[in-house]
């Protein structure tokens, strides 16, 4: 399966009420998770193996928690599903550290 890029589109982003344009505000905020240290440590993971801005790749299972399928004046017809991860596995090929396979997806340059 292709991954899909999730980014807003320019002209969405620059209709936002936001001054400046920010690095959390090109994806939905639905679209992010955050990892305490609990979560950290269950997928044997520490902060700093990690850098901002590093990609990693992420495998879930989610279950669908609420669908929607609604009309609204004002903002026409709008489809939502919301999706709880219930398994998460952040793989790391040959034993290797999150840093390295962060940088591995990065690609060259």
């Amino acid at each position: 399966m292709a991954l899909v890029d999730m980014k807003r589109p320019k002209a969405e982003i620059e209709k936002m009420e936001v001054p400046q344009e920010v690095e959390q505000d090109k994806y939905p905020y639905g679209l992010r998770i955050t990892l305490e240290d609990a979560e950290l440590g269950k997928l044997g993971i520490s902060v700093k193996e990690l850098d901002v801005g590093n990609e990693m790749s992420v495998k879930a299972i989610a279950k669908i928690t609420n669908l929607e399928d609604r009309d609204s004046s004002g903002r026409g017809h709008r489809q939502s599903a919301s999706l709880q991860i219930i398994k998460l596995d952040i793989p790391k090929p040959n034993g290797k550290t999150a840093r390295h396979f962060a940088n591995l997806n990065r690609g060259p340059g």
